[in-house]
């Protein structure tokens, strides 16, 4: 198991290879965001450029931070430009599976905004809280508010 500890996305990495993880990675990295501090990424393999800042990781990746879960085949982590290391946005590919305490999500891609506290799914999007469930191809996910905005793919919107 291959530990990297971004926050300066620690470059740690200059013991891989080429940048490539070891079978079985863990990258733990902090963010500029005022509610999410802190987020550990789990997959079997991945790979790190140092240069542009980016981590690939593929493979039951899971992403845990807070109450949140998820889950998905493949998932891009791109750092900020402000070199402080910290991760700014992931990208996710390949069967997204949200979970928190109340809410459960999934898609066929996703992307997460770590410093706007911003959700974004799309492709055969459902959405189900303990009150409602919601189905389209785009839902917007404010963390910090828990308003959620589901769309279609005309543009339409389908709901709060």
């Amino acid at each position: 198991m291959t530990y990297i500890r971004p926050g300066i996305l620690v470059l740690w990495i200059s013991t891989l290879a080429c940048g490539a993880f070891a079978q079985g990675a863990v990258l733990e990295f902090t963010t500029d965001s005022e509610n999410i501090d802190h987020v550990v990424v789990k997959a079997n393999s991945g790979s790190y450029d140092s240069v542009a800042g980016i981590a690939l990781v593929k493979g039951n990746v899971v992403i845990e931070s807070g109450n949140f879960v998820i889950t998905t085949v493949l998932a891009t982590v791109y750092e900020g430009t402000d070199g402080s290391g910290s991760a700014e946005r992931l990208v996710l590919e390949g069967n997204v599976r949200i979970t928190s305490d109340d809410l459960e999500a999934t898609s066929r891609e996703g992307e997460v905004f770590l410093n706007e506290n911003l959700l974004l799914l799309k492709g055969n999007v459902r959405l189900e809280t303990r009150s409602a469930v919601l189905t389209g191809e785009l839902l917007t996910y404010n963390t910090d508010s828990g308003i959620a905005t589901l769309g279609h793919s005309d543009g339409s919107s389908g709901g709060n």
